[in-house]
Order: structure tokens, then sequence, then C-alpha cells
């Protein structure tokens, strides 16, 4: 197998929410009259990519994008155009895409690459909205205006006279007892529970994604990364003794002509090699994690075992990543790095994104739960009876009212207030003038008694 090194490109800036640039590293492979060309891109930065599409482009007789073969197969092809929608990289995951050509055919000097940002795969709940509405919000809106709490309103839900609502103020959802005019803020978590899930179940689309593919990609890593990885094993005799220190990893290495050849370079190459098996053994183990919390997902699908087996894959990634870009590689030429199926892992990833996107409330469930039970004692504590009032039918379903009014801090209890006695309007008690009277009179006569005294 040969393996040339032909391009290194830096593709356009992306931005999350600032210019984010990423790297890519481009090789091909002629075997067996077949020419594969891989692309591989790498996030090196400490914050994420935004979702993109990755594009190729080349004006080479053989370049017929509809004549290739794909592994992970791309989303569009345009002329001599074919692109790849990718979704966001975390920091140190990479990704690849790659065609396979019938014949060996002549290496290009350069193929355009190309990045655009897309608004995909962008991680917030979509479904997360107003599902239905009835006239209850006007009593809620009602009740409290009554305990000084004015503020916007969005009716959520409304199961019979049970009511589930976001209190824009607080930004905290909340559930009421709505029985005619009379409202009560619901504390009980288990009637809570059942209310949102009760949403959750009406709110929810059609799930998307196929729950297999993440599962099927990985035993497909499994298998292609054997060739390699035993390979590099042999090249290096860690396939003979074991390399876990300097002096281990000099004998396995002495033991093979042409890896004694680089090692007699110094202890720098046998720490690379200490690196790389500690590096290889890192990612197949993170490869089983993976490979069992896929598995879970595939035959119990839900969106805590979908978002498991996503979080395992992060994890198997940068694992992977790390290997792949290994300075065994990268400084040294030496070997070839392990296929880790990575664009089958991209497909997949994709389909568990899917997945979570469409299930998304059920991720949002124990948070709306949550908020609803710790907001009720805080309307509860001041509860004034709604009295009865005429509403009339008005389409909206988020309303704010009564501005200007000081709202109490979220979470905190309001004490208990004793009305004040009725004051006049310049804000002092009706005694404030007599009592003022007489003081002056008192003082006049004192001071009368003085001169009087005086003059005697």
């Amino acid at each position: 197998m040969k393996r040339i090194l032909f391009a290194l490109l830096l593709l356009a800036s992306l931005s999350f929410p600032e210019e984010h640039p990423v790297f890519s590293e481009s090789n091909s492979n002629a075997l067996e009259n077949f020419t594969t060309y891989t692309f591989t891109t790498l996030n090196s930065f400490n914050t994420s990519t935004s979702a993109f599409r990755l594009s190729l482009t080349a004006d080479f007789n053989w370049f017929n994008p509809k004549n290739f073969n794909y592994t992970f197969k791309p989303d569009g092809i345009e002329g001599n155009t074919l692109y790849w929608d990718i979704p966001p990289l975390l920091p140190n995951e990479s990704t690849e895409v790659s065609f396979t050509v019938n014949g060996v055919v002549g290496l290009p000097e350069s193929i355009d690459v190309t990045t655009e940002p897309l608004s995909e795969w962008n991680g917030t709940c979509a479904f997360l909205r107003a599902y239905n509405s009835s006239n209850s919000i006007f009593y809620i809106m009602d009740f409290l205006n009554e305990t000084n709490r004015s503020q916007g309103v969005t009716s959520y839900y409304d199961a019979g006279n049970l009511v589930l609502a976001k209190l824009e103020g607080y930004g905290s959802f909340a559930v009421f007892s709505v029985n005619g005019t009379k409202v009560t803020p619901v504390s009980d978590p288990d009637k809570i529970r059942a209310l949102v899930q009760s949403y959750v179940s009406a709110a929810s689309p059609a799930t998307q994604g196929n729950t297999s593919a993440l599962y099927q990609a990985l035993l497909d890593t499994e298998n292609l990364k054997q060739k390699p990885e035993l390979e590099c094993y042999n090249l290096t005799g860690m396939d003979r003794f074991p390399c876990t220190n300097r002096t281990s990893c000099m004998y396995a290495c002495f033991s093979v002509p042409v890896c004694a050849a680089i090692g007699e370079s110094g202890w720098d190459f046998m720490d690379t090699l200490m690196d790389y098996n500690k590096s290889v053994t890192d990612a197949n183990a993170k490869l089983q994690t993976a490979i069992g919390s896929s598995e879970i997902f595939s035959k119990e699908p839900s969106y805590s075992n979908a978002e498991n087996a996503f979080n395992d894959m992060v994890t198997l990634n940068r694992a992977e990543t790390k290997v792949i870009f290994h300075p065994l590689f990268t400084t040294y030429d030496f070997c070839s790095p392990p296929d880790y199926g990575m664009g089958e892992q991209t497909s997949a990833r994709r389909e568990v994104l899917d997945y979570l996107a469409s299930t998304c409330l059920d991720g949002e469930l124990d948070g709306i739960v949550d908020e609803a039970v710790k907001v009720a004692p805080l309307l509860a504590a001041r509860t004034v009876n709604v009295t009865n009032r005429s509403v009339s039918n008005q389409p909206n379903v988020s309303i704010s009212i009564v501005p200007n009014q000081t709202q109490p801090v979220p979470n905190k209890t309001i004490a208990n207030e004793t009305a004040a006695p009725s004051q006049p309007a310049f804000g002092y008690p009706w005694w404030t003038i007599p009592l003022v009277i007489f003081v002056v009179w008192v003082l006049f006569v004192v001071y009368l008694a003085y001169w009087k005294t005086r003059d005697l």
C-alpha cells in the first residue's frame, strides 16, 4: 500500500460564534487498481465549530464525482463539486470524507476544499414550544395580578383543570389548577410530572434517525482498524515485546530492523512509541465502551440511551483523533494510521443527532418538572382569592400585563405582610397636626414663664 501526502490545506473560516479555522490533511492510497483520496478534518481549538458543509472540487479528466465510490455518501453533487454536511466538531475531534476512483490515476496537484457554515444541528430543542391554550390563561393572569406578580405568561399545555405555563418574568415553568375562576399553584411533584409527560407525548414529533447506525458503524470500526494496527505493531516490535517504558520499547523496536534504524536516533523515538501504545490502548478501550452503549441504544431506543451513546462516541472520537494525528505518523512518517472508519462514524453521528433532535422534549422533561416544583411555593406564599371576572375570548397565548410593578425574586419565599392602617394622601397619621400644635403651645408657655421669672 502506497501512502502519499499530497496536500496540507487550511479550510475556510467557520464561526461558533467567531472565526474558527479548522485544519485538513489529505492523502491518497493506491491499491489493486483503485485510488482512494481521503480528507481528514481536525478541530484543534478549545471551542466547537458550527455545523459546516465541506465541498471538494477539481478539474481533471478523471474527476467525475458521479462515478466515484464512497463509504460516506456525499449529500449532493453539483457538476465537478461534491459536498458533505458535517455536524459540529467538538474540541479535539476529527472527521473524514473520501472517494475511490476505479483505476490508478495521476496524482493531482490539488483538489479545492471549501467550507461554509450551516445552521443545522445547533443543539436547541426546536419542539419546546406552546402546544395548546385556552381561556384558563386569563384566570392565571388575574391570579398573578392579585398577588402582585404581574408578568408575561405563555400557556404551553392545558389538560382539563391543569395548565402548564411559562412565567416569562421568572424564566420558569409552573403548573396551575384552574377551577372556574379559582387558580391554585400546584406543588405535588407527581401531578406536575404526569402533566409534563402528557405535554411531551402530545408535542413531540415522529421519531427520526436510524437507531442502529452507530452500533453498526462501530462494529465496522472494530474490523477496519485491526489490519493497519497490527501492521504497525509488527513494524515496531510491539507485537512481540511490551512497550511500557523506554527500555521495554527499545527492546521491542530493536527486534525489527526497520524500526531499529529509526530507533538509533535516540530516546525521543522510544517515548513516541510508548505514547503511541498508550494512545492505541486507550482508543481500543473507549471503542468497546462506545460499542456497548450504542448496542443498548439500538435495542432500547430512548433519549437517555441516545445521549449516553453520543457522549461515548465523542469520547471515542477524541481518542481516535489522537492516534490518527500521532507524532509517530506526522513527525516520523512511520507506519500508517489505523482506519477507524471516521466517515461511517460521522454518518452515524448524524443519525444519532437526528434522533436526539426529534426526542429532545424527553430531555427537557426533568428540567421542566424541577422548575415547576421549585416555583410553586413562591407563587403560593401570598395567595389571594381571585374575584369573579368576565373574560372575553382572545387569541393571544403569550401576554405581558401590568408593567412597571416590582416582581419578587425567583426561588425566594415572600414573607406574609400585614396591611398598614389607612393613611392620608400626604403620608402622615391623622393625629400628627394636633400633636405639633400641642408641642408648640407647651414651648410657648415655658418661654413666657422663663421671662416672667427674670423680671422678678
